[in-house]
């Protein structure tokens, strides 16, 4: 009598088969899982900048102005002014418990690039970090000082940069000592002028410090759209740093520190003073100088969001 004898497992063609079939659905399957995720991480980061836009016009309407955009603190006798446009308006972003820690630190330290005398150096709130560079910043840092600090994706206009008597025609264009701008200053319409990028820190962490606001952190409070004016210092280097331009770069380069760019894939996102956001496109980076200024008269044309 004949048995059949019945196999188990599988041949190697079999097996070699299966390994192309499932191969082929994670490289079909991983490109949409990414997709699905950058796609999240600009919607919080949009939703993020819309936070802030929303609340430097709350601190605009109780105040009469924006926050300044330099240390008016370090001169004047108003220590919240020790603090940065960040910290200013942490009322308004529903940070209350934050802000008091700050308040009382600036009311008794001059120093608040230090964590021991001003503890709220190391707790930036999230609304001010950008899902997709999160991951690489959140948390507690040291910067090149050896200081511990928390950091920021967000960054304020503070000029156009196109001619040197264009340093400060922007938001945070204020000098030290000033009042931030009324918003009768802004005859470009708050709904085409700038407010608010992306920049995200360099991996060195000598930019991006979310909170104090003295002369030599300014680099971290706001930025130009354009520095074709000029070659600019790097503060913890020896090296130059060319004309930086709104486009694409990358932690490492030190000098992508001075110009506003974004983790996301093509652009990067800015908050308008009409509270509003948009998507912008590096290949209309030409046009963003124009929409830096709060009463330049430029007209533009915004691209398809």
């Amino acid at each position: 009598m004949t048995h059949s004898v019945r196999r188990v497992g599988y041949s190697l063609i079999e097996v070699i088969v299966a390994c192309g079939i499932l191969a082929l659905l994670v490289g079909l399957t991983l490109p949409a899982v990414q997709r699905v995720r950058e796609s999240a991480h600009r919607t919080a980061c949009k939703n993020n900048l819309k936070q802030i836009g929303l609340a430097l016009l709350a601190y605009e309407s109780s105040r009469g102005h924006f926050p300044p955009g330099k240390a008016a603190g370090i001169v004047g006798n108003d220590p919240d002014l020790l603090v940065s446009w960040r910290g200013l308006i942490l009322p308004e972003l529903g940070q209350d418990p934050l802000w008091s820690l700050a308040r009382t630190a600036c009311t008794t330290s001059r120093r608040p690039w230090l964590a021991a005398e001003h503890p709220a150096v190391t707790q930036c709130p999230t609304v001010f970090l950008c899902p997709s560079d999160g991951g690489r910043i959140s948390g507690v840092r040291v910067n090149p000082d050896g200081h511990p600090i928390s950091l920021a994706s967000y960054v304020g206009v503070s000029c156009s940069g196109k001619t040197p008597a264009h340093r400060a025609d922007g938001l945070f264009g204020t000098r030290e000592g000033e009042d931030g701008r009324k918003m009768a200053e802004i005859s470009d319409g708050a709904s085409n002028t700038l407010a608010v990028g992306e920049r995200p820190p360099p991996q060195t962490f000598a930019a991006g410090q979310w909170y104090a606001n003295v002369w030599y952190f300014v680099a971290n409070d706001a930025s130009c759209l354009d520095h074709s004016i000029g070659a600019v210092q790097y503060p913890y280097g020896t090296s130059q740093c060319g004309p930086g331009y709104f486009g694409p770069g990358k932690p490492e380069e030190e000098c992508d520190q001075w110009h506003f760019w974004s983790r996301h894939t093509s652009g990067a996102h800015f908050s308008w003073i009409d509270g509003s956001v948009r998507f912008v496109p590096y290949s209309f980076a030409a046009s963003l100088p124009d929409l830096a200024s709060v009463a330049g008269g430029e007209a533009v044309i915004l691209p398809a969001d």
